[in-house]
């Protein structure tokens, strides 16, 4: 049961990432363009685009897998709740790095939208790992 949920669940995240990069990308795509200088034209390759989408909503697919990681990371006992909550401060950091990291670019607005979501997953996982701890230990004074 655990695993058809977690199955379930990790295909619900990927699935939210690249639509939320499917449907983002493009705006900061347009936004980027318009920084180009007058007298410059913009030489955009269909494949070069498309390969670039492609790489794009995967990766952030991919990234969409923090709450599932933290999940068996919990379950494994690695993990746990009060972990999550004293290291999120560093947790933010490295996600608006690895934002920067991750897009193209360095205008704000593309890093944005990749960093905020990471933030609210991170803030899910906590929740996700509370609630298995809490069910773990339910488990344990039932049995």
């Amino acid at each position: 049961r655990f695993s058809r949920l977690a199955i379930l669940a990790a295909l619900g995240l990927f699935y939210s990432g690249v639509l939320l990069t499917f449907f983002t990308l493009p705006l900061a795509v347009k936004a980027l363009l318009s920084f180009t200088p007058e007298g410059m034209t913009n030489l955009i390759n269909a494949s070069n685009y498309l390969s670039f989408v492609f790489i794009f909503c995967f990766a952030i697919g991919i990234v969409f897998e923090l709450p599932i990681a933290i999940m068996i990371l919990t379950k494994m006992g690695i993990v746990t709740p009060s972990f999550l909550i004293s290291k999120r401060k560093y947790a933010i950091v490295l996600i608006w790095i690895g934002a920067a990291v991750i897009t193209p670019t360095v205008d704000p607005l593309t890093q944005s939208l990749v960093a905020i979501p990471l933030m609210l997953l991170y803030e899910i996982s906590i929740i996700v790992s509370k609630v298995i701890v809490l069910r773990k230990k339910r488990r344990e004074l039932q049995g």
